[in-house]
Formats: C-alpha cells, sequence, structure tokens
C-alpha cells in the first residue's frame, strides 16, 4: 500500500508539472497500552505508514487502536487507514500489521488505545508531498510489485499490466500528452492536451473488463452514445447508438452506404429522389423501390430478373426460377437464365382479357382408362378434364359413363369416336359399328360425370377421345 500512496503522488505531481520526487520523512515509535497514544507531526507532510506489532517481551496484545489527526490545535477526529494487503480503508486497527493514512493539510497524526490490553509497538513514518519535479531530462522509476512507473524526460509511461492505484485527485489542470498506459481514475482537475486533430488509431474501453462507450453531448442539451458489445470481436454483435443516424442522399457512383466487394461487385444504397430507395453497383443503378411517390413500386432495369435459389439460403443455392422481361409488357417464366422463358407457371385460375396462345396445351390430369363389362360402362376417370376410354362391348346401343370432377354444369364437352386408341388401352377399338347414335353426348352431372350414347357392335367395344371446358 506504501507503493500506491508514492505513486499517488508521483502522478499526481507529475501531471501538474512539478519536478522529480524528493521524499522527506519523518519518524517516531513508541507503545500504547490502555488508552495512551504515540502521535508525529504531520506538517507539510502526505503519507504515514504505520506499523503495529507487539514487544518482544509482552504478550499479544488485543484490543482497538484509533487512528486520528489534528490541526492548529484543535481536538483530533477520527481518520481512516488502509492496510497494505488491501485496498479497502477502514476506521480502526485491530490486529498487527503494516497501514497508511493520508495526512495531507494536517499537523499531528495519533494512534490512540481504546481497550488495549498487554502492549501494541508503534512504528511511524510520515513522507513529505512532492515538490519542484520541473526539468529532469536524466528520468527515473518507482517500482511495485509487479508493477513499473517510468519518468523520461517530460513523459510519465504506465505500462498496461499496472494495476491502477484508484482515483488520483488535483486541484488544477493535468496535461494528457505527459499521460500514457493504463491510466488511473482522474478527478478533480480538467484535463488538457488532448489531441482535436487528425490521429492515426484510437483505443476505448479495457479488454476483457470495460466495453466502449463513446459520448458525445448536443450543442442545446442531451447526449448521445456509441456503444460497443462485451464480445466486439464478433462480428454479429452490433455496435449500438443510442440515436437515429442520418447519412447523405448519395448518388448511382457514390452510395450512402456501401457493403463490402463480393468478386470486384460493391454494392450499396442511397435516395434516388424523394421517398425513393435505389440498389446499385456504383454506376449501375440494380434495383428501385418507391415507397410514396409511386405507392410501393419496385423497379428494375430491362436487364435485370427476379430470381429464386433451389436453397433455404443464399449463398447456398443455385438460381434456376425467375421471372424475366422479355418486352415491353411481356414477362417470361424462366428457369436457369434470366429471360429463357423455359418454366412454369401454376394457376388456381387463369383470367385473360384478351387471347392465349401457347405452343401446346397440356390438362394437369389425363385419363387413359376402360370401362366395366356391363351396360352402363362405367369408366372412371377421377378428375381428368381430358381422356381417352374404352366402353365395352357389353354396352352395345346402351349407353357409357365416364366419371369425372372436372364436370360442371355448364362444361362443354367434345366427344370423338377413336380407332388409334387401341395400344394406350390395350383393347382392340371397333371400328365398324352396324348403328351409330345421332346423339353422342347423353347426360352430364356436374362434379361426377358425364354419359355417351353406345351405337349398336357386336365384337369389339368403341374408344373415344374427350375434352372438358369449363
Amino acid at each position: 500500500m506504501k507503493f500506491r500512496c508514492i505513486l499517488l503522488f508521483l502522478f499526481a505531481g507529475f501531471a501538474l508539472g512539478l519536478a522529480p520526487p524528493s521524499f522527506a520523512q519523518s519518524t517516531a515509535n513508541g507503545t500504547i497500552a490502555a488508552s495512551s497514544c504515540v502521535s508525529i507531526g504531520v506538517t507539510g507532510q502526505s503519507t504515514v505508514a504505520i506499523t503495529v506489532g507487539y514487544t518482544s517481551s509482552g504478550s499479544n496484545w488485543t484490543g482497538t487502536i484509533q487512528p486520528e489527526v489534528s490541526m492548529q490545535g484543535q481536538t483530533p477526529g477520527n481518520v481512516q487507514v488502509t492496510p497494505s494487503t488491501s485496498s479497502t480503508a477502514q476506521s480502526t486497527i485491530t490486529a498487527n500489521g503494516i497501514y497508511v493514512a493520508n495526512v495531507a493539510g494536517y499537523d499531528t497524526f495519533y494512534v490512540c488505545g481504546g481497550t488495549v490490553t498487554h502492549t501494541a509497538q508503534i512504528y511511524l513514518n510520515a513522507t513529505k508531498q512532492i515538490s519542484q519535479l520541473a526539468g529532469s531530462s536524466s528520468g527515473g522509476s518507482v517500482t511495485g510489485t509487479a508493477n513499473q512507473i517510468t519518468v523520461t524526460g517530460s513523459t510519465l509511461s504506465i505500462p498496461s499490466t499496472f494495476v491502477a492505484p484508484g482515483t488520483i485527485s488535483a486541484t488544477t489542470s493535468i496535461d494528457a500528452t505527459k499521460l500514457l498506459g493504463n491510466l488511473p481514475a482522474i478527478s478533480g482537475a480538467s484535463l488538457t492536451g488532448i489531441a482535436t486533430g487528425t490521429f492515426a488509431s484510437a483505443t476505448c474501453g479495457t479488454l476483457n473488463t470495460l466495453s466502449c462507450v463513446i459520448t458525445g453531448y448536443g450543442s442545446t442539451s442531451g447526449s448521445a452514445t456509441f456503444t460497443w458489445p462485451p464480445v466486439a470481436g464478433t462480428a454479429g454483435n452490433p455496435v449500438v447508438s443510442s440515436n437515429a443516424i442520418a447519412l447523405p442522399g448519395g448518388s448511382e457512383n457514390l452510395p450512402s452506404i456501401t457493403f463490402g466487394a463480393a468478386s470486384g461487385y460493391p454494392l450499396g444504397f442511397y435516395q434516388a429522389a424523394a421517398g425513393e430507395l435505389e440498389l446499385a453497383e456504383p454506376g449501375y443503378a440494380v434495383l428501385d423501390a418507391f415507397s410514396h411517390a409511386s405507392f410501393g413500386d419496385i423497379q428494375n432495369t430491362s436487364q435485370g430478373g427476379y430470381r429464386w435459389v433451389a436453397s433455404a439460403t443464399l449463398a447456398n443455392g443455385t438460381a434456376d426460377t425467375g421471372l424475366g422481361r422479355a418486352s415491353a409488357g411481356v414477362v417470361t417464366v424462366d428457369t436457369t437464365t434470366n429471360g429463357n422463358a423455359l418454366g412454369s407457371a401454376h394457376l388456381l385460375n387463369l383470367t385473360a382479357s384478351g387471347a392465349v396462345s401457347s405452343a401446346t396445351l397440356v390438362s394437369a390430369t389425363n385419363c387413359a382408362a376402360s370401362g366395366t363389362a356391363a351396360n352402363p360402362s362405367v369408366v372412371a376417370c377421377g378428375s381428368a378434364r381430358a381422356g381417352i376410354v374404352y366402353c365395352d362391348v357389353a354396352a352395345s346401343a346402351g349407353t357409357c359413363t365416364v366419371n369425372t370432377s372436372a364436370v360442371t354444369a355448364s362444361s362443354e364437352i367434345q366427344i370423338t369416336s377413336s380407332a388409334a386408341d387401341g395400344t394406350l388401352l390395350s383393347k382392340t377399338c371397333n371400328t365398324a359399328p352396324t348403328v351409330l347414335p345421332v346423339i353422342s353426348l347423353a347426360a352430364k352431372v356436374a362434379a361426377t360425370s358425364f354419359t355417351i350414347n353406345m351405337p349398336t357392335e357386336t365384337v369389339n367395344g368403341s374408344c373415344f377421345e374427350y375434352t372438358v371446358v369449363n
């Protein structure tokens, strides 16, 4: 603890522009029994070191010893002391050991017995304040346990391993340019000499101990902060601003926010116009999003498209589906290449105010089935809106019912007699019916079926192709 006090004075005196240390001490010793006292004059002194033990010929003392100070002949008052093995001050001494007391500004220091039994041996050392410390160029050092403070010329250096000794107080300004290393707290003085110009780097906070917080004050009132996370080395842990952050509008060539380049193509955001946010590669507009004037529109360039990848994460997927612009008013559904129009669109309903054009027309389901050997011959086609069916010869001159839920009450059903589909049905289609019905479609039941009037035949049943249009 004595080292810490010496350091305290060295630091404060040096920061005030004083000269190299000149330590002057006075000493006293004596014994305390019952309520007796041992005292030492401390006028002009700063610190008293106290060693408490017991006399070699006596028994170990017990009880309480009270530290006190007085000035100008006034009644003494109590003062705290700090054990050499602790940084916590205490009001009384109850055990042998080494203690330190701050006595700056007082005239006399006392240690007095309260209820002391036997005899306590007391040794007192009072140390003068550091004075006239200016002008040394040779430097010097103060060394303590695992710590060293170095004074070289006008610079005080404190290593990063040094444990700061609490708070250093002063009544005037302290020049920040003279302070290096792991500094303790400084109170009671303004800190001058802080650089306000350009600097190469700066460090804030203490690693593994204290997160960095930068506080800025408003010219009228209040303050705002930037706060670093406890685990600042993880990129996903954000630095938090207490206030909203406003950026310049930027431009296509100089976006307000630019992200790190990936394969040489950095992207950024800027405000292209009022209510318009644009994503850009410097020099190239990529995507516009309008929030006000165009009622939330999103715009892309004529060469651009909208893509999906075959993965839950963009980084791990390959684009296999997209929408592209073929020409004015024409959108393509694409696969791996933007604009190749090789994709498919699955819809519940499609409503067009104009013509619908396609190279081929494919139904979602298609039936190929044979009917029962009965009259009516019943063919099961599920929900197929188109198909080929074989109606058994047992229904000759009767009816054939095709069950499909694709039928509605207003469906238009086209039925064509066919001799070309026997292979698909594994049947022989009748090619020479003796009597043909005048009407092919006999009935239709919504969501259930439609019925065909059968021709008269004797050897093979009939094959039909059908299409349901709703």
